[in-house]
């Protein structure tokens, strides 16, 4: 599977044994990226004099797509916004702003709706990415309340994308990252 991102941040995070390494990047197109090392057979850094850098709009037009999702975007953004969804589709529009893409080693992708439950467990991820995430360890990827979780197994997720300023808008009081908390599944969990 090969992908292309802008990438303005790039942190590499060495695999401890027994744990499985990940990468932790930023986009310029509002995403934060989580890539397995377990699946990640290259990576290649582009200048934009060798290939042209692919399209992405301004912060402002990602945090005014979602606004306008709630009824509050400024009025100087919302044409641009609608030109976008009328160009793009209001689905695919609401993806890039409100959903979590989560692809599987096969290359199946999997996309659920970012709330202040998942931001939480990404924002564990990105902690993870620094202090490693233990073998067979299971994360929560969606909630719908109480009533219904559904979790992935990260021994078998290659990459997660996250929208970027829908993560700092619900983690803007968390401060930074410093543990890992596995979710159901992993060795560590049960042992503590």
């Amino acid at each position: 599977m090969a992908r292309g991102w802008a990438i303005t941040k790039f942190e590499f995070f060495p695999q401890v044994s027994k744990s499985h390494g990940w990468i932790y990047c930023s986009t310029l197109d509002n995403k934060l990226i989580l890539i397995n090392l377990r699946y990640a057979k290259s990576i290649e850094l582009i200048g934009d004099d060798v290939e042209p850098m692919p399209a992405y709009y301004p912060a402002e037009v990602y945090r005014a797509l979602y606004d306008l999702e709630i009824g509050e975007a400024p009025e100087n953004l919302r044409e641009d916004c609608e030109a976008i969804i009328a160009d793009i589709g209001e689905d695919k529009a609401m993806r890039m702003v409100s959903f979590v893409r989560v692809t599987y080693d096969q290359g199946e992708d999997e996309w659920n709706f970012f709330d202040e439950v998942a931001a939480s467990i990404f924002f564990g991820m990105k902690a993870a990415a620094i202090f490693q995430v233990p073998p067979h360890t299971f994360t929560e990827i969606e909630s719908e309340g109480y009533y219904r979780a559904r979790y992935a197994n990260l021994d078998h997720v290659a990459v997660m994308e996250i929208p970027s300023d829908r993560y700092h808008r619900l983690t803007r009081t968390r401060g930074t990252p410093t543990h890992f908390k596995p979710a159901l599944g992993s060795r560590h969990s049960r042992n503590q």
